[in-house]
């Protein structure tokens, strides 16, 4: 693969300037301090030389030197840090750590075009190199059945080894030892961050080996991965192989990677007196020392890593995405918590009412919340949730006793089940391993047509995880009864992680209830009732001691706890940098959260409070204001000369004469979107933060530069001048599709004809196109927090005001239409369904009526298994049918 030279020779330049400032401003300090403030040297103080004017001089020269040398240790500690890839201290100054990652960023660079220029140069490495050399178009892929590094990360890379720039059309990539998602988006695009586009494009695939693509953190040498364009357009749903691109490994490589075993996903059997362990395919699971179990080869280009991904202590080749290394957790608790907190959002739209918004959640949150976005896709949930609804399925028809489950995991193969004992065969879909005592659910398989996959609870509802390998997660079932102790320094950040992850399944609330009092697993049990094993397999998870339970509660509940008890059958052993799961002899990477971490996924999980909306904010009002020119209160606003389309998937602009920058379009779009729905001066350092932010941190401000620049030859530099040092970036005649909706909905309020009510308000609900930025593989992580809840308001308000009046006039199509507009930025609203029963009753469509309640059921359902609507709804539907003379249906239960 070759690379664009200038851009690297920019970046080791800039490397090289920074590192040359910090040499030269450091031990000028205290030559500068020495000649005006002087030397600190002690001098008696007494009585009357105190306060004289050279005893406050020489106090003042003291305190000087102090200060410096207290901020020389804190910026040689935060620089240390960042190079070691640990978490800041939050006690350091902000400006300290940011000089601190600008010089280990530096100090990266240059260690890297050293070690770059040494290897050239023929220098022995001490560990082995595989150097990717450019492929012909017409290439022979190479595959390899090596796994690789396993989770997704960045590498500098040799200077001689520049990225690819994709082609237009979807193209294939082997992916050699060692690599990752990061890594390859790196080569391909630039840029590390669009390791999301590979995903996207990957999801779900299945490989040549029989793996499939589930978990974005894990990947393997030989893979064949679809490569989208950086365009805006969503990836294929299938690959399109008309070019490969495969890197080759030097034939000087003097040690091979040691061939793994065949693909086949199983689990080691226990014999008689040996200990139960799991294993699987391409299993580099770390031992306690923290090497892979199967890794023979150091790739030097590892060693050198980006300081925006996080290195174990225990596996210095095992890195982690950096949204995950964040988390402290795996990908598929990252897709738990994301449906979680998406979940959330919507129970908090479904009672939402006109004029009304959901309060803004925590900095905190929000943030990592965005995070979490990425992981929307992984379909690991689902392959849990499925299997263990059919497993009860499968199981309901058999008339011996299931054996006990021991450990879970979840992995590229598929579901896999340790069993306390061997089996004949397996039930339903799932295939018999190890000797009997595995269940094995193939990730191929398509779960969601499997018998009883959507309408049978769950085997297993209390799942708890202990952490990740190569093979995959591996989580804890705690049945009735069963005691899991956690043990070790880091047992109370593993415990946090475990009961985050516990209440995020689809399946908490209803047939879990998780728990951290003896008073509320009381309460719990009562709701449950005693069911039989089979037909109701409701579970209480007790997070606690379990010496504060009465003797049958305990038998009945589920305990994880980190106080001294003896163990059912698991115990977690949890170190800073590694778990044990015993007796399995297990080592994993630890599933650990801080508690603000954990605070801030339990604000995510919680329905934000939905309050009244106060007056317009200043967004909301300059962005109204920018909609047009001056117009008649009544009439609908015009666009301004470029405009801004934000209500679609893929947001885009109009009215630019120039040409759209070809590597920065998204990135231009996405910072004049922002600065025309603010209209007003925005600052550099908030653009950097928001609009051009990375995973790691803000944006540069060079890229803030480039992408300004580019925009600006674009749009027009009357659209776009230049930075004003006082304000800041500011958009000038540029308006919103988003604002000129918002202004004709307040508009709408000082109209009271109907036919200019309806001319104002059909063109702006004509304005919504789709979810916004549904569609754009990064960036756009400010639209939620600030603007989403404004624009659903807005359509909601408009719909409430058109469809009643169009469905008086008999134009139920019409009325129809506007509710489904207004849907597509709020879907999860129940208003809106209570709207389209009262308009589908005016027009006397009795069968419209029906759909509306079931779907709004259905809706209800889908947010929260086991809920109905409320009574407020039920009471509209039975309005609506009254006139039809007809049976009242259901009632719900409000």
């Amino acid at each position: 693969m070759t690379d664009r030279p200038f851009p690297r020779l920019r970046r080791t330049l800039s490397a090289a300037v920074t590192l040359l400032a910090v040499l030269i401003i450091v031990p000028s300090v205290p030559v500068v301090l020495a000649i005006v403030v002087g030397l600190p040297i002690p001098r008696p103080f007494d009585a009357s030389t105190v306060f004289a004017e050279r005893g406050l001089f020489d106090l003042v020269v003291v305190i000087v030197w102090v200060l410096w040398a207290i901020h020389l240790v804190l910026l040689i500690r935060a620089t240390v840090t960042q190079l070691r890839h640990d978490h800041p201290d939050p006690r350091t100054p902000h400006y300290i750590n940011r000089l601190a990652v600008r010089i280990a960023g530096a100090c990266m660079a240059v260690a890297a075009v050293v070690a770059g220029t040494s290897l050239s140069a023929g220098a022995a490495p001490t560990s082995t190199v595989a150097v990717a050399a450019p492929a012909p178009p017409n290439a022979t892929p190479t595959t390899s059945s090596s796994a690789a590094s396993t989770a997704p990360t960045p590498a500098v890379a040799s200077p001689s080894v520049p990225p690819v720039t994709p082609a237009s059309t979807a193209s294939t990539y082997t992916v050699e030892e060692g690599q990752s998602l990061w890594i390859i988006a790196e080569q391909l695009y630039g840029d590390g961050e669009n390791w999301q586009l590979l995903w996207q494009a990957n999801a779900g695939r299945t490989m040549d080996d029989g793996l499939v693509f589930t978990d974005p953190n894990l990947i393997y040498a030989g893979w064949q991965l679809s490569v989208p364009s950086t365009t805006s357009d969503p990836p294929p749903a299938t690959p399109a192989p008309s070019e490969t691109v495969a890197p080759v490994t030097a034939p000087s490589d003097p040690q091979p990677a040691t061939p793994d075993p065949p693909p086949a996903a199983s689990a080691t059997a226990p014999g008689p007196t040996s200990t139960p362990t799991t294993t699987a395919p391409h299993d580099q699971a770390p031992s306690r020392q923290g090497a892979p179990a199967n890794d023979s080869t150091v790739p030097a280009r590892h060693v050198a890593a980006h300081p925006s991904v996080r290195r174990h202590a225990d596996d210095p080749h095992r890195y982690e995405l950096p949204e995950l290394a964040a988390l402290g957790l795996g990908a598929l608790c990252a897709a738990l918590l994301a449906a979680a907190a998406l979940r959330s959002r919507r129970l908090a739209r479904r009672h939402r009412l006109p004029g009304q918004t959901t309060r803004a959640r925590t900095e905190r949150a929000e943030s990592i919340e965005a995070d979490l976005a990425a992981f929307t896709a992984v379909p690991l949930p689902d392959l849990v949730g499925y299997g263990f609804s059919h497993l009860t399925f499968a199981l309901a028809g058999q008339e011996h006793t299931a054996p006990r489950i021991r450990l879970v995991r979840v992995g590229p193969d598929g579901l896999t089940l340790v069993l306390a004992e061997p089996t004949t065969e397996a039930p339903g879909a799932f295939l018999s391993g190890a000797d009997g005592y595995a269940w094995v659910l193939p990730a191929a398989v398509e779960v969601t047509t499997l018998p009883g996959a959507h309408d049978t609870e769950p085997w297993i509802a209390a799942l708890v995880p202990a952490g990740e390998s190569a093979a995959g997660t591996f989580l804890v079932p705690v049945e009735p009864g069963a005691v899991v102790p956690l043990v070790g320094t880091n047992a109370p950040s593993v415990l946090a992680a475990m009961r985050t992850v516990a209440q995020a399944w689809a399946w908490t609330g209803d047939r879990l209830h998780v728990v951290t009092t003896p008073e509320a697993a009381r309460e719990a049990l009562a709701l449950l009732g005693n069911p039989t094993f089979l037909e109701e397999r409701g579970r209480v998870l007790y997070l606690g001691d379990p010496e504060a339970l009465d003797p049958s509660t305990r038998a009945q509940v589920g305990t994880v706890t980190t106080e001294a008890a003896s163990a059912t059958d698991v115990t977690v052993v949890c170190d800073p940098t590694v778990t044990t799961i015993q007796p399995f002899g297990l080592s994993l990477l630890p599933a650990a959260v801080d508690d603000d971490m954990a605070r801030a996924l339990d604000e995510l999980a919680v329905p934000p409070e939905v309050v009244d909306e106060q007056q317009p904010s200043e967004a909301r009002r300059t962005s109204a204001g920018d909609a047009g020119g001056e117009t008649t209160p009544a009439a609908f606003p015009e666009p301004a000369p470029v405009e801004v389309r934000v209500l679609t998937p893929v947001p885009r602009i109009e009215g630019a004469t120039g040409t759209a920058p070809e590597h920065r379009e998204a990135r231009a779009i996405e910072l004049l979107a922002y600065l025309a729905l603010h209209g007003h001066a925005i600052p550099p350092y908030e653009i950097r933060a928001e609009t051009l932010a990375t995973r790691t941190g803000e944006g540069s401000a060079h890229t803030m530069r480039l992408v300004a620049a580019a925009l600006r030859q674009w749009v027009g530099a009357e659209h776009l001048p230049h930075a004003d040092r006082a304000g800041g970036y500011q958009s000038l005649d540029v308006s919103t599709d988003f604002g000129r909706l918002q202004a004709a909905v307040q508009r709408a309020d000082a109209v009271s004809d109907p036919d200019a009510l309806v001319a104002l308000l059909r063109p702006a609900l004509d304005l919504i196109e789709g979810a916004p930025a549904s569609r754009v593989g990064m960036g756009w992580g400010w639209w939620g927090p600030q603007f989403e809840a404004l624009a659903a308001n807005a359509a909601t308000d408009a719909a409430h005001l058109l469809a009643p009046l169009l469905a008086e006039r008999g134009d139920g199509r019409g009325a129809r239409w506007a509710i489904d507009q207004a849907r597509r930025l709020d879907p999860f609203n129940e208003s809106l369904f209570r709207l389209a029963i009262e308009c589908a009753s005016r027009v006397g469509n009795a069968a419209w009526i029906d759909r509306e309640l079931q779907a709004c059921e259905a809706m209800i359902e889908d947010l929260y298994p086991g809920a109905s609507p409320t009574a407020k709804t039920y009471d509209a539907y039975h309005v609506a049918m009254a006139q039809f003379s007809v049976r009242p249906g259901p009632t719900g239960d409000g």
